[in-house]
């Protein structure tokens, strides 16, 4: 008799040990459910968090790097650098434009509808432009061939 006493009580003391960890991690289960839409509709009421562009004290000139190989195919292409012009160039609060250059060279054709589009927006938006850059084997090209002036 003792023995079967034995074995059932270790059996019940086994079951609620079981009984308590499933009851622990169900626990857990639904605290990281109730966590996650919690998270989830904080987002969808309030959006998802963006950049605060403060307006600068001081005066400031818009800055574009143009890195790389000039081709159809990179990030220099025309189809990429156009709307970068175009959005430092009609930046109302900048005084001028920086156009920092490291290209070793590539497409003359990319190359110069770049330059149409600088000299088109240095006279339409009658800012100073100042190009700089390293190992530029058509950066006067690019640049507008005056400096960036």
């Amino acid at each position: 008799m003792s023995l079967s006493y034995n074995v059932s009580e270790n059996l019940i003391r086994d079951l609620i040990k079981n009984q308590k960890r499933d009851r622990f991690w169900r626990n857990c289960r639904f605290f990281y459910w109730i966590a996650f839409f919690s998270v989830a509709f904080f987002f969808v009421l309030h959006g998802l968090p963006t950049k605060v562009h403060e307006k600068p004290e001081k005066p400031y000139v818009a800055l574009v790097r143009l890195n790389g190989f000039i081709s159809t195919e990179s990030a220099f292409s025309a189809e990429k650098v156009l709307p970068q012009l175009q959005a430092a160039f009609s930046d109302k609060e900048a005084k001028g434009v920086v156009i920092v250059i490291n290209s070793g060279g590539g497409s003359p054709v990319q190359a110069s509808i770049i330059q149409e589009k600088i000299v088109q927006l240095k006279k339409q938006y009658h800012k100073k432009v100042d190009c700089c850059g390293r190992r530029c084997s058509c950066f006067w090209r690019v640049s507008g061939g005056n400096g960036g002036r």
